[in-house]
């Protein structure tokens, strides 16, 4: 079962209907072993977001020639 830290977490053992949320990682993982829930910590990945301008859709280095 994966607990996202801030979002709701459902169980498939029987209490489908409770949802807990956590305000950090380390609280998630703390109700995790009290419980003796198995969890997996999936650390989020940083965006590989560029800036571009607009003027780039018409540059001459485009990968692909600009079409409509």
């Amino acid at each position: 079962m994966t607990i996202p830290v801030g979002k709701e977490v459902t169980s498939e053992a029987g209490i489908a209907d409770s949802h807990v949320y956590f305000d950090t990682k380390e609280e998630a993982v703390a109700y995790c072993e009290r419980k003796g829930i198995p969890y997996q910590v999936i650390e989020p990945k940083e965006s590989a977001h560029r800036q571009v301008a607009y003027a780039d859709n018409f540059a001459f280095r485009r990968g692909e020639p600009w079409t409509h």
